[in-house]
């Protein structure tokens, strides 16, 4: 994580105004050009390489000093890394993004982004010449993603959010993400981050 990302944040965020939709999240999120697509009009507060618990500590700067009406989080892909990953302690640190999104921001909309699905051969075949893969491998897998999803999905509507999953848009016949859509086997090139706009626009509106 590069800390320099939350410093030029905190920047931009003085001169922003209050009420505009946040996407927020990881690097799988801070690569999506919404920010681009809208003018400005939907901010990007993505920050690569954080964890749920990385999130926390910057939440103010990610979501609570540009006091939005609508948020969609997709924060918690890089905790599935982890050799200690636990879903109990992700869902714990959801429960603490929403606990606070509800105490300071009762009025905004909070849409979750279900993770997205990973294509494991191509991270198979990339993974002799970029070792990082290799170290999450084993860890990163379509059974864990899809597992969280789910937990999620379900935390979110004990809350009154909702969940959108697009990866009908990104997925194979065996659910795995379509080779033609990622770089590594985990990020998604412009062309499927403009599916994926295609679909969500109908839902959050500048």
């Amino acid at each position: 994580m590069d800390p320099t990302t939350i410093l030029r944040y905190q920047k931009e965020n003085q001169q922003q105004g209050e009420g505009k939709v946040v996407f927020t999240g990881s690097s799988l999120m801070e690569q999506f050009p919404v920010e681009d697509w809208t003018n400005g009009m939907i901010l990007n507060r993505g920050w690569s390489g954080a964890t749920s618990d990385a999130f926390l500590s910057a939440i103010d700067t990610l979501i609570f000093d540009l006091m939005p009406k609508q948020i969609v989080l997709n924060i918690g892909s890089n905790d599935f890394n982890q050799v200690d990953y636990q879903l109990d302690h992700l869902l714990a640190n959801y429960q603490q993004i929403l606990n606070q999104i509800k105490q300071k921001l009762p009025e905004s909309q909070v849409t979750f982004l279900a993770f997205y699905p990973v294509c494991e051969s191509k991270m198979h075949d990339l993974a002799q010449t970029q070792p990082w893969l290799t170290d999450i491998l084993p860890y990163r897998t379509n059974a864990k993603i899809a597992k969280a999803n789910v937990a999620i999905k379900s935390l979110m509507k004990s809350y009154d959010y909702q969940t959108i999953d697009v990866n009908f848009l990104l997925s194979d016949e065996k659910g795995h993400l379509k080779r033609e859509w990622t770089s590594d086997g985990i990020h998604l090139y412009e062309k499927a981050y403009r599916i994926l706009w295609e679909e969500l626009k109908k839902t959050f509106h500048p």
